[in-house]
């Protein structure tokens, strides 16, 4: 079955090809992993000629690196709109933790490829997938220099913590990924966030600096 996209109407037919190629894609190499994925099924599942697909796409590291990139914008993008409206570092701080496992809650082939897929023997690659990564923890970071800044907890080594912090959500995200028990992630995802921002020597109770540690709505 193609993957259905947007209407033409508001991207020109490259863009909604280029689309259509990367939801194919992602689907696909979440689903069977990167080395189980071939561009002729991408090319099927998005309903494109071959031609469109390498005219986009010279080979399958490139349109992986690209669904990866795409990856990590949405997932910034959430966080930024999460954290505009909070009034402290601490709430911010709380809400784009907060986000960041929601969202893999929702999304789990989008967990699988931002946490778990790692495909070797190809370093272009893997340094891809890791600035990727470090874009996340970098997210983090941000909001703890600002709560640093705003005297809610006292100076540490921001970019230690935050990759720290970043690890310990990958661990849990991906044990998770591997059980396949969706309420765990989301039953436990409050207490992960009280757990780590009060390593950090936040005062915090159960239910989150910004009152709200649930899953988001918006995710």
């Amino acid at each position: 079955m193609a993957v259905k996209g947007p209407p033409q109407g508001r991207q020109s037919r490259s863009e909604v090809t280029r689309t259509l190629l990367l939801d194919a894609a992602q689907e696909i190499i979440a689903d069977r992993g990167y080395h189980g994925a071939a561009m002729d099924d991408i090319v099927e599942a998005a309903d494109r000629s071959k031609g469109a697909a390498y005219f986009h796409f010279p080979s399958k590291s490139d349109i992986f690196e690209a669904v990866l990139v795409r990856l990590a914008d949405r997932l910034e993008n959430k966080v930024q709109q999460a954290i505009s409206p909070k009034r402290t570092a601490l709430e911010r701080l709380d809400a784009a933790l907060t986000t960041v496992l929601s969202t893999f809650a929702k999304h789990r082939r989008m967990a699988r490829i931002a946490l778990v897929e790692l495909p070797a023997g190809n370093s272009p690659l893997q340094d891809t997938i890791l600035v990727m990564r470090g874009r996340f923890a970098r997210l983090i970071e941000t909001q703890l220099d600002a709560a640093i800044a705003e005297g809610a907890i006292d100076p540490l080594n921001c970019r230690l913590v935050s990759r720290a912090w970043f690890g310990a959500i990958a661990e849990v995200v991906t044990e998770w990924l591997r059980t396949g028990n969706k309420k765990t992630l989301e039953a436990e995802m409050p207490e992960l966030c009280v757990t780590l921002l009060r390593s950090v020597g936040a005062e915090i109770e159960p239910g989150g600096a910004a009152g709200n540690n649930g899953v988001s709505q918006d995710a």
